[in-house]
This record gives C-alpha cells, structure tokens and sequence, in this order.
C-alpha cells in the first residue's frame, strides 16, 4: 500500500508538472499572440497605406480635371474679351479712318 506522503508527493510532482505545463503554453500563447498582432499590424499598414495611395490618386483626378474646368473658363473668358476688343479695335479704326477722310 502507498503511503499517504507518497501521495502527497506524487501529487506535488503532478502538480508541479501542471504548472510546468501550464507555463509552457503561456508562453507559446503569448509568442502566438505577439506573431498574430504584428501580422495584423503590418495588414493593416498596408491597408492604409493603399488607402492613401487611392486617396491621392483621386485628388491628383479631381485637381486635374478642377484645372482642366478652370482653364477652359479662363480660355473662354479670354476668347470673349478678345472677340470685344477686335469689335472695339474696328470701331477704332473706323472712327480714325472717317476722321482721316474728314480731315
């Protein structure tokens, strides 16, 4: 028959191994844990970096066609103030031109 201390010391050895055991899958959860939480910092890393990449392609879009817009209204703008000024310069010339033959 095993002796009550035999017991006591089987079961301290047994539970000696638990802790063992125990703290052996502590540390293999928490590498596991750190080895998920880089791989999922570095996910997300790229994730943003390719939304700010989309980003700045849209704005780079939208500022081109901004100036492209701004450019045909100042082109047009300046089309119409030089259709004005050729009336104006006709009217000029005519203008001279009768005071020429008047004179």
């Amino acid at each position: 028959m095993r002796s009550i201390i035999d017991e006591i010391a089987q079961a301290e050895e047994k539970a000696a191994q638990l802790k063992q055991d125990a703290n052996v899958s502590v540390r293999e959860l928490m590498q596991q844990a750190r080895v998920k939480a880089e791989e999922m910092s570095q996910r997300i890393d790229e994730e943003e970096r390719e939304k700010t990449r989309q980003a700045l392609l849209k704005a780079e879009e939208d500022g081109k066609a901004l100036a492209a817009a701004i450019e045909r209204q100042i082109s047009d703008e300046a089309a119409e103030q030089c259709t004005k000024a050729e009336a104006r310069a006709k009217d000029a010339i005519s203008l001279l031109l009768k005071k020429v033959q008047e004179i």
